[in-house]
């Protein structure tokens, strides 16, 4: 089952395609979810293939849940993953790679797990709320 979240501009043009290519029943349009992390929980992977959000907080989301995401070589994104260690990268607008990408990891259970893994020490290295705190008193102290 693929869940997509969300009640942008694409999403009637996403559920007509479902429906064209005969899979509607095993897609699930949840639309705007305020708190995503019961849905990203129950995902194997996380799929973020927009250009327009420069550093989303349910990638980070996904991240300390050690699910291994596919995100677009955009903004933020390429802060956040890195590819074939914490994640998956394809550039921007390329459904084939984006494709190829996901299906690989649907196959792979061990990699899901090895990219969940990675994504999740990640995240402790990187987005704590301590690190966050060290970061912006060394800015802080730079400026003094």
């Amino acid at each position: 089952i693929f869940i997509i979240l969300g009640d942008g501009l694409l999403l009637q043009e996403l559920k007509s395609l479902a429906e064209e290519l005969g899979v509607a029943e095993r897609v699930l349009f949840l639309g705007f979810q305020k708190n995503v992390y019961p849905v990203i929980n129950l995902a194997d992977i996380m799929v973020f293939p927009y250009e327009k959000d420069a550093f989303p907080l349910s990638v980070l989301e996904a991240l300390v849940l050690k699910k291994p995401v596919v995100v677009a070589n955009r903004g933020g994104l390429l802060e956040i993953i890195q590819h074939g260690s914490t994640g998956m990268i394809f550039p921007m607008g390329d459904t084939g790679q984006l494709a190829m990408q996901v299906i690989s990891l649907l196959k792979d259970a061990d990699l899901r797990a090895a990219l969940g893994e990675n994504s999740f020490k990640r995240f402790e290295e990187m987005y704590t709320i301590e690190k966050q705190l060290f970061s912006i008193g060394e800015v802080l102290k730079s400026l003094a």
